[in-house]
């Protein structure tokens, strides 16, 4: 197994900056509609011959459908990968790919078109062994970098997953970048305070400041 990984490895490596070409020169910022449907047909072309694919709504108001490919297997285990094609970057700031030195430079290459064609590249070699898993789905969002409400897709049958997957870029590992393997999370926390009212001169130490309390806990948090 292990040679077959490297030789898929070696395969994957030889088409990449094709792939990624293709990609990061579709300018593709958020809730651009046109940009999105580009990416998408650019997507699909990527993608094996035995995975199939639908449009789901998009969790943001006004945004293109989200794309979710499909690979049936024969063996047993649910992989769920996720990645998004939209960039920070507006039409007037986009790059297109170029090499500098070692490194392959372009608006979105690192986040995270890059990591759409290795996605794209695991897929395909995949295809080749459906005996190793029961299905792999791919969900790839058009909001990602300006969501500002919950995924509409979190409760759907395939959030039930074995596992999950996202080659995003963002990490840095040994000095070099690396794709990140753990995220901040973010909770919500209601506290009420309640203070204790006294004359605050003849006799201040009678009372409890439910301000004072909360700016400390806040601190501490």
């Amino acid at each position: 197994m292990r040679a077959w990984i490297t030789e898929q490895a070696k395969t994957a490596s030889e088409s990449a900056y094709e792939d990624l070409s293709g990609l990061v020169s579709i300018s593709s910022p958020s809730a651009d509609l046109l940009g999105a449907e580009r990416m998408i047909r650019a997507l699909l072309r990527l993608l094996p011959a035995e995975a199939s694919w639908e449009r789901l709504p998009c969790s943001s108001e006004g945004y293109a459908p989200d794309l979710l490919i499909r690979l049936v297997g024969t063996g047993d285990g649910k992989l769920l990968m996720l990645g998004h094609l939209d960039t920070v970057f507006a039409h007037e700031n986009h790059n297109p790919m170029e090499v500098i030195g070692e490194a392959w430079h372009g608006s979105g290459t690192y986040d995270m078109k890059g990591g759409l064609v290795v996605a794209c590249a695991v897929l395909r070699s995949l295809a080749m062994k459906p005996e190793l898993f029961e299905e792999i789905i791919f969900l790839v969002t058009c909001d990602e970098e300006k969501r500002t409400v919950p995924l509409l897709h979190q409760s759907a049958p395939f959030a039930q997953a074995d596992a999950v997957l996202c080659f995003e870029g963002g990490e840095c590992y040994d000095e070099k970048d690396a794709v990140v393997i753990r995220r901040k999370s973010a909770h919500t926390l209601i506290v009420r305070a309640y203070g204790q009212a006294s004359h605050s001169g003849a006799a201040i130490e009678q009372g409890r400041s439910a301000l004072t309390a909360l700016a400390g806990l806040a601190d501490t948090l």
